[in-house]
């Protein structure tokens, strides 16, 4: 029987953990090994992950592997924070969402990061000067709001759920909202065709949303009179997710 991480009930251990050998573990004090387990072809008995004494403060099971000097270098002060610290006093474990004025910050700097890459692409594909129409910004942020909310409603792939799971309630953001307010854009643009492409990832790094951006097409029309759209927009979620929508949209005219 195994204690909860979480509520400390005990539950009973099921043989389909994936984890099927324990070498080493890290907590905020230090890296450690675990003695007991065999790393070579030895023919003694496997020792599997529920046998595993957890407790690091065991010198039987658990050796560390970085001498004080080292962990100070590799191991800031602070930046691990062991899970197990509040409930020690009963407090329930809490997930922080990153500061707003972070997550601006970094909203400006992709979209920033975007629109010069955008003008050195078009540049290297012979198109000459790329304008960037500012005026379409905040149509395009709304609609990233909107696919946001779109995407917390909506299954991306497999089948709905069935009753009693399925929800009777219309969502905020149906697939016919979305298109009527993708429509909005024809409007404002007056004669140009749109298109464009709507990107979402799970924010890791500008190089990668960079390369989707590309991956689209969008950017390789070369007709001299493109105009291009760009908008940025992060949403934050606890333990520093952040979702991430980038719409890039070709305005082209004849």
């Amino acid at each position: 029987m195994k204690g909860s991480a979480v509520d400390d009930v005990k539950h009973k251990a099921t043989p389909y953990c994936p984890v099927r050998r324990v070498l080493t573990v890290f907590n905020e004090a230090n890296v450690w090994f675990y003695r007991k387990q065999e790393t070579g072809n030895s023919v003694e008995k496997h020792i599997s992950v529920y046998e595993v004494n957890w407790d690091v403060s065991s010198k039987e099971d658990w050796g560390p592997l970085l001498p004080e000097d080292a962990k100070e270098a590799l191991l800031e002060t602070n930046t691990i924070v062991p899970i197990q610290a509040g409930w020690a006093h009963g407090d329930d474990l809490k997930y922080s969402n990153i500061l707003k004025k972070d997550i601006d910050m970094l909203q400006a700097s992709l979209q920033s990061r975007l629109e010069s890459n955008i003008r050195q692409y078009r540049s290297s594909i012979g198109t000459g000067l790329t304008r960037l129409d500012s005026s379409l910004r905040n149509a395009l942020l709304e609609i990233c709001l909107q696919f946001e909310k779109h995407a917390q409603t909506h299954r991306v792939s497999g089948n709905e759920s069935v009753f009693p799971l399925k929800a009777k309630e219309v969502p905020e953001i149906t697939r016919a909202s979305l298109e009527q307010s993708m429509g909005t854009l024809d409007q404002l643009v007056g004669d140009a065709r749109v298109f464009g492409v709507p990107i979402n990832v799970t924010f890791t790094d500008a190089a990668t949303l960079w390369q989707k951006v590309v991956n689209t097409g969008v950017l390789d029309p070369v007709a001299q009179s493109c105009d291009f759209a760009v908008a940025v927009r992060i949403f934050s979620y606890p333990v520093d997710v952040l979702s991430v929508w980038a719409f890039v949209v070709c305005c082209a005219r004849d």
